[in-house]
């Protein structure tokens, strides 16, 4: 009886013990629990943020694809972070952000090393101004106060023209002018220019040549290819680069057209009497679409030959419904062409399935193809330059994209 008097209070102590010691294990667990919780909520924070660089940065190139090439500075302007953030919504992203910041890849501020530095100030530099085709990017987003940022090097792909040098004039059809009166040829009063290994040029036509049209010193009869039937034109400016030349255009918003059923489709409205603006005539691809014509009528020096500081050339199109969509029986008609009605001078690559003529004393220079009858009697007229033609092999943009073994992830500022 007195040993069980002793032991009296030991289960109480060992129960409490047991108590004891599960508390400890209780406090344990949920302090492992909620540290789990916290890295698992930390790690998605991160990993949400690195997939918003990464998304910033795959716009950050959709961007510059439609975009290039700049005559200034490219920004993330306020309402392209507006509609970004928008695809991340607030519910599953907490507090998101997103900065992105394009600079050249030059050593803008003379450390030697190309940096974020040399992009800023963004308002003394022009992008690209060393035309490499070559600007680098960096994005950084964040996620509930976890960053991510990235850096990266694009580069601009262009659609080549394949355009043949040395061809002044192409047409499926006639080449009138005036009676003794030179009106093709590569005067450099007029901003003609012929490369150094270049001493004849050359006109071709489906059917006659007026003879007095061609300047003879630089385009002598043997290179004056008439009767040739139709085709010609197909021939130097291809169909299939055509519909590259349509398709930018309607990416980058310089597709017009005076057709309704167009309009609805995203084509621009052309101006008064067929008319495009001055600053619309401006750039490369430009595709007017009509069953008219377009009337050519600014006087004004539009585009450049993209030699140095000049303003790269123009591309002009003016097609029908036929030439815009080829491959649909119930597009059907041809445009009329250009009026050539204004007194400027147009630096670039003009096409029609229509005619160039006009009662204007414009002027040309690069390269007229027209599949129906060029017509430069009076005061206008075509000058070949080989720097026009040469500079249309790069200038309409396609896509911009990473250049290889560039793609870094850097330290969050």
């Amino acid at each position: 009886m007195r040993n069980m008097r002793d032991q009296r209070g030991a289960a109480l102590l060992m129960v409490i013990g047991v108590v004891a010691a599960l508390a400890v294990l209780a406090g344990a667990l949920v302090l492992l629990t909620g540290n789990a919780q916290s890295n698992t909520a930390n790690d998605r924070d991160r990993a949400k943020a690195f997939n918003m660089a990464e998304a910033a940065a795959d716009a950050a190139l959709a961007k510059i694809g439609r975009d290039w090439p700049f005559t200034s500075p490219v920004s993330f302007s306020a309402a392209d972070k507006t509609a970004f953030l928008a695809r991340f919504p607030a519910s599953e992203f907490a507090h998101p952000t997103v900065s992105v910041t394009y600079f050249d890849d030059q050593d803008t501020n003379g450390d030697l090393h190309i940096t974020l530095a040399d992009g800023l100030p963004a308002a003394t530099y022009s992008m690209d101004a060393n035309k490499n085709k070559l600007i680098y990017i960096e994005v950084q987003a964040s996620v509930g106060g976890k960053k991510a940022r990235i850096q990266l090097e694009a580069q601009r792909n262009a659609l080549d023209t394949k355009l043949p040098r040395g061809i002044a004039v192409a047409t499926d059809g006639n080449i009138d002018g005036n009676n003794h009166k030179v009106s093709i040829g590569a005067d450099p009063a007029h901003g003609g220019y012929m490369a150094p290994d270049q001493t004849t040029l050359q006109i071709l036509a489906g059917g006659s040549i007026y003879p007095d049209s061609p300047d003879p010193a630089i385009i002598p009869p043997s290179n004056q290819h008439s009767g040739l039937g139709p085709g010609v034109v197909d021939g130097v400016l291809t169909p299939e680069v055509i519909q590259g030349l349509v398709a930018a255009a309607q990416t980058q918003g310089t597709w017009y057209s005076d057709i309704a059923s167009e309009q609805t489709l995203g084509a621009k409205p052309l101006g008064a009497q067929g008319t495009l603006t001055d600053a619309q005539l401006v750039g490369a691809p430009v595709v007017v679409e009509t069953t008219g014509a377009l009337k050519l009528a600014g006087n004004g020096v539009f585009n450049g030959d993209g030699v140095g500081a000049n303003a790269p050339p123009g591309i002009l199109i003016v097609i029908g419904p036929h030439t815009m969509y080829p491959d649909d029986p119930t597009k059907t008609g041809v445009s009329q062409g250009i009026d050539l009605a204004g007194n400027g001078t147009y630096y670039g690559i003009v096409y029609t399935d229509g005619g160039l003529w006009g009662t204007g004393t414009i002027n040309i220079v690069g390269m007229a193809l027209a599949k129906g009858t060029v017509d430069l009697t009076g005061d206008r007229r075509i000058d070949y330059n080989d720097n026009v033609v040469v500079n249309s092999y790069s200038v309409v943009q396609l896509t911009a994209q990473i250049v290889p073994n560039t793609w870094r992830q850097i330290h969050p500022l």
